[in-house]
């Protein structure tokens, strides 16, 4: 074992194998791939995250009465009559499936 104790950096590179260096690239390869797929599931819960918040404040601006404070995509949808307890609970509904 002793043979394998290296002083200097340099004497630590010449004693390395192409073994070992095989085994620290498909290492590296091995983890960018995990991290690769690990970002995309980042980007597409982003991406439904947005999806929701976007339905989620139009199903919202629906039970807006007052048409002077509706955004002007919300301003052509219908409006909820949230007295009327058949279409208030189609919007719970909705709502669920968001």
């Amino acid at each position: 074992m002793n043979e394998l104790r290296a002083e200097t950096f340099g004497e630590w590179y010449g004693q390395t194998t192409g073994l070992f260096w095989a085994y620290i690239i498909m290492v590296s390869l091995l983890i960018f791939l995990l991290s690769s797929v690990n970002y995309a599931f980042i980007v597409a819960a982003t991406i439904d995250f947005k999806r929701r918040n976007y339905v989620s404040s139009l199903l919202t601006e629906m039970l807006e009465v007052d048409i002077n404070r509706k955004k002007s995509v919300a301003a052509r949808m219908l409006a909820i009559n949230f007295m009327d307890p058949p279409s208030l609970l189609t919007w719970l509904e909705l709502r669920r499936l968001v």
